[in-house]
Formats: structure tokens, sequence, C-alpha cells
């Protein structure tokens, strides 16, 4: 069979993060037996890292590449992010490029990030609400953390966050960072929780991996964690460290938009 599969995620310095790579990976390759499956990193920073580290990781092009020098022509390129942001949207113009005016494969096939449409909102924000920790108290908040960016693909949070409230007040969506456009911030998490008398609350990352951003800006004694900070307004913090893509709820989403990319692989 002509066809690869290739795994994009935006990578991570921290081994633990591996976890959802590999739960997702095993899943792929459980569901597509006949076709290669390779991995890519996107962020130019994490692959420095890794690289630095002596470990063997390629970027999108490179594994593309070497796709090509296996032989394979038709690649489903699975993007791991949460929205579609920057390096999505890189990953898409790359595809396109390499299809359209190289002509070096018949099809690249791009599949969607976890969050892509109106109806990938309503299914990520039922699958999160079965992810709320189990022994969670009745006035306890859950805060959903996602890394959040200056490009326009992060308005796919505060929608999310809206969907979340609609289901249930004391469930919010942040992101991490600073500057315009990255919001829900802590700042503004923290005003909602006050307003709503929130003395305790469950803080579980949007990441695809668990990995430095989970562990050190969520929780910890940074001064700018989200603990520290929501620990200071007298909100006592627990984590939940898990990468959304070790949760089957949100992994079988990606697994949706990797089936719709093999379907548009087959056409001629």
């Amino acid at each position: 069979m002509n066809t690869a599969i290739l795994l994009a995620a935006h990578g991570s310095r921290r081994p633990e993060s591996r976890a959802a790579l590999e739960t997702v990976s095993a899943r792929v390759r459980a569901a597509y037996p006949d076709a290669a499956c390779a991995l890519a990193f996107t962020s130019a920073h994490i692959l420095t890292i890794m690289r630095q580290s002596g470990e063997t990781a390629d970027d999108v092009e490179s594994a593309l590449n070497k796709l090509h020098d296996q032989g394979y022509r038709r690649v489903a390129v699975q993007s791991l992010h949460i929205i579609p942001g920057r390096e999505f949207h890189e990953m898409e113009a790359l595809a396109n490029r390499l299809m359209v005016r190289d002509e070096r494969f018949e099809r690249i096939e791009v599949g969607k990030p976890l969050l892509a449409c109106e109806e990938d909102l309503v299914l990520v924000a039922e699958a999160l609400m079965k992810l709320v920790p189990e022994d969670r108290k009745p006035d306890e908040a859950v805060v959903f953390i996602g890394h959040g960016t200056a490009h326009s693909g992060n308005e796919f949070y505060p929608a999310l966050n809206r969907k979340l409230q609609d289901i249930d007040p004391l469930v919010f969506m942040g992101v991490m960072g600073r500057g315009s456009g990255r919001e829900p911030s802590v700042a503004t998490i923290s005003k909602w929780l006050t307003r709503a008398g929130v003395t305790r609350a469950a803080l579980m990352p949007f990441l695809f991996g668990a990995g430095y951003h989970a562990a050190f800006d969520l929780m910890g004694s940074k001064a700018d964690s989200w603990e520290t900070v929501l620990g200071q307004l007298g909100i006592a913090c627990r984590g939940e460290l898990k990468g959304s893509g070790e949760y089957s709820e949100l992994a079988n989403i990606w697994l949706a938009h990797l089936a719709d990319a093999m379907a548009r692989l087959k056409r001629r």
C-alpha cells in the first residue's frame, strides 16, 4: 500500500509528555495496520532541544522527505495540535507546496486539529465534561488550561469556555501567556472564580502532552503559575497532570479527523 500517516505534534522537552504521543500512535497503528506511521514535531524550539540531547527528531518537511525516499506518494499528515494556529497553517502550506508546486507527492491531506469547527466545539466540550474529576466537590471549580496564542486561532478557547459554561457554570477554559488575544487569561479566570465565590479548583491541562507547561506553569511554586496566582486569592488548587492525548474521549476526535483525511487521500 502506497500510503503513509505522519503524526505531527508541537513536541515537548519533558519525557512525561511522551505518554500522549505513544497512546495516539498506538491507536493509529492499530486502526491502519497497512499504512506506514511516522512522527514529526512542529516546534523549532523543541526540535533544537531534542537534537541537542541526542534524540532523533524530524520536522514535518524532513519526515515527508523520508517518506518520499521510502516510496510513499500518498500521505495523511494528522495534526495533533489543539487549535489551528501558526504551526498548523504552516504545515498546510508545506503540504500544498510539496503536492501542487513541487509535484513530489500524488496527494498529501492534512487532518484537522482537535478544534477546527463548531461541531468540534460541541464534541470537545462534551468530552471535557467527562474528564472532570469524579471526586469533585459541589463547590469546586474545574479549570482546563490551554497554551494560548496571539494567532487568531486562539478564538477557539473563549468559544469553548462558553460551551463549557452552558453545561456547568463552575467549569472554565483558560489559556496561558499574556498579550493581545490570549484570553481567557489567568487574570480573567481569577475574576470569574472570585465573583463565583470559589475557594478550591482543579487545574487540568488542555495540552496534547503533559509537558513543561503542565508541570510548571499550571502547578508549582513559580510566582506566575496558575496555582500560585489563584492561591494568593485564597483558592486552593490541585492538579490533574495528564495530556489531552492520553484521554480516549479526546483522542477519538483526533482519530475522526484522521479518518476524514484518509478518506480524502483516496481521491484521484
